[in-house]
């Protein structure tokens, strides 16, 4: 059974970890220059903790106007939950806990579909840390500064240090 309910944004733990910078964009300027009522969100509620299965741009939009609470359909735990909740962990691996965590992890497509491709192979904090590792990183912030500022460079070492084109192709030599 899906229930409406206000949820606090500071109980969301967000399901991505990365915001695509043009769409969130086009999602402020619709919210500021239409009054736009943001659509509720889906996801589950388990203890204190809202997991959306959707709406984490909204749910930033929101908390970066100061609003405090989102509208929200909580949905009873089904076959689709555990999904849901292995995204939320991920998040977690990649440094994502709270919604306010999202407000600099704002990104251009091109880093944004890059950093999901490598994080779309990491099943396990090993195979980050792994990850880290090869490249001397300690943080995922350290990723997206080398994905953002230095993608040539690191395309680079990736190259002659592994052989292979990509990040991706390094990952999977790595963790495999």
């Amino acid at each position: 059974m899906t229930q409406l309910q206000e949820i606090k944004i500071s109980q969301i733990q967000p399901t991505e970890f990365l915001i695509p910078e043009d769409r969130f964009n086009s999602l402020m300027f619709l919210y500021e220059k239409t009054s736009l009522n943001v659509k509720p969100i889906h996801g589950y509620l388990i203890e204190d903790t809202f997991v959306p299965e959707d709406g984490n741009n909204r749910s930033l939009l929101l908390y970066e106007k100061g609003l405090e609470t989102i509208p929200a359909y909580v949905n009873s735990l089904d076959e689709f939950a555990d999904d849901v909740l292995e995204l939320a962990e991920m998040t977690k691996l990649c440094g994502v806990s709270k919604v306010s965590h999202l407000k600099n992890r704002k990104v251009a497509e091109k880093e944004y579909n890059s950093l999901r491709e490598i994080t779309d192979l990491i099943r396990n904090k090993e195979d980050l840390n792994n990850f880290f590792d090869a490249f001397g990183l300690s943080s995922f912030e350290e990723l997206m500064y080398k994905i953002t500022n230095e993608y040539e460079e690191s395309l680079k070492i990736c190259k002659e240090v592994f052989g292979v084109k990509s990040y991706s192709e390094v990952l999977n030599r790595v963790i495999r």
